[in-house]
């Protein structure tokens, strides 16, 4: 596996835009999903989930991170092509923090580093800085930035925390006094010998206001009332994903409705059986799994799969799971290989033969061998997750307050 590849989990889960990341030569924030790179043949799938589309579209726009109207589509993170011969998808990053340590071979202790930005780097691969002897030194990303509890992200202005509106010219360095690597063994020392720890940053309002930078999308969002607050590149409170997650459920069971289902997402724009015909000769995914069926037929069953899934989306997702599998129908699903769900409502003689008065208030047992479950990143916050909303069934809710992915996908 190539260093620099992350697996769909990880980008849905811990790695998802505005997360930090640490590669083998720098430090990055992933992109925005606006900058993804998703174009190739099979650079995705697309997710047909209408509960859970209709699900996000309602909530998100309620809170004002999608605007009302425009369509949601479920897809993948772009998956690796495997052949070294062909491109590949991939997922943008940036370059953050911009302030950087190197050695300093004038300091006489070897935890004390100088601090440089990342314009004052070697242009030719940004990795060194070049100091006053002439010799490159290897840069290492500063540990420390700063954010709000809006999602904002920044560099922290060293030079005004510590001289506040004086200018200053002198360099600066990073000394580090024990080995815990708390704030409370760090210091920032300008050339002029003023200093601060970083536990003084913990200071409410020591680091400032924020400016509502977005680094993984590339601009600043107005508006922003928060105080900056302290972070450390590494630890668990910088990022904190929302993901919506539902089980699919079937709504036909024959062989066509498999066919329809698999390619479903590849026929969003079908309204008729003519499209159809169009689609089958542009995807041939699509020609394949229709093979031996009509456009009318096809288009039948299309319709059929969006008016159960649109009638299943009114309903609360975790409703709508229990209600099917507390049906009492022997099997639910069915038992195949591309079967979304399988699972048997067990006979009562199998798991309380006795009729034990323990048990007398359980109705039925059902086991489930087979399910998909489609989870979801639709955002993200930082120093705390996200608050549920308060309802009968908070588990199921979206959060009201939190980062964006991007800016102008259709897709979350």
């Amino acid at each position: 596996m190539a260093k620099d590849v992350l697996r769909q989990s990880q980008i849905v889960g811990l790695f998802g835009p505005g997360a930090m990341l640490d590669l083998p030569e720098r430090s990055v924030i992933v992109s925005s999903v606006d900058d993804w790179n998703m174009r190739g043949p099979n650079a995705f799938r697309t997710i047909d989930e209408p509960r859970l589309s209709d699900m996000l579209r309602e909530r998100l726009t309620a809170d004002g991170r999608w605007i009302e109207g425009r369509p949601l589509n479920l897809r993948t993170p772009p998956i690796g092509n495997t052949d070294p011969r062909q491109p590949s998808p991939q997922i943008q990053v940036r370059a953050f923090p911009a302030w950087l340590t190197c050695d300093d071979p004038t300091a006489q202790d070897a935890r004390r580093r100088r601090m440089v930005r990342w314009t004052e780097l070697d242009p030719q691969r940004r990795m060194y800085w070049v100091d006053d002897a002439g010799k490159r030194q290897q840069a290492t990303p500063i540990r420390f930035v700063c954010g709000c509890k809006k999602g904002h992200l920044q560099d922290i202005e060293w030079k005004q925390v510590i001289h506040g509106a004086i200018a200053c010219a002198e360099p600066m360095w990073l000394e580090e006094s024990g080995t815990s690597a708390e704030a409370r063994d760090a210091r920032i020392r300008c050339g002029c010998n003023k200093s601060i720890t970083l536990d003084e940053l913990f200071i409410k309002g020591r680091l400032g206001k924020c400016y509502g930078f977005r680094p993984w999308i590339g601009d600043r969002e107005d508006g922003c009332t928060e105080l900056l607050r302290l972070l450390t590149r590494s630890a668990t409170n910088t990022y904190f994903p929302q993901v919506a997650t539902v089980i699919s459920l079937p709504v036909a069971e024959d062989e066509l409705t498999r066919r329809v289902a698999e390619v479903m997402g590849y026929m969003t724009a079908a309204t008729n059986p003519a499209i159809i015909a169009i689609l089958r000769t542009a995807n041939p995914q699509i020609s394949e799994n229709l093979k031996g069926y009509s456009d009318e037929e096809a288009f039948a069953r299309l319709q059929q799969l969006r008016d159960g899934a649109t009638a299943a989306a009114s309903k609360d997702p975790h409703v709508a799971e229990f209600e099917l599998l507390a049906s009492g129908r022997q099997v639910i699903g069915e038992n195949s290989s591309g079967a979304r769900l399988h699972a048997e409502t067990l006979n009562r003689d199998v798991w309380d033969p006795d009729r034990d008065p323990l048990c007398a208030g359980i109705a039925s047992l059902v086991a489930v061998h087979r399910l998909r479950e489609v989870s979801c990143l639709y955002g993200f916050t930082r120093f705390e997750p996200a608050p549920l909303v308060e309802d009968e069934l908070e588990d199921v809710g979206l959060a009201v307050e939190g980062a964006p992915l991007g800016i102008n996908n259709d897709w979350p």
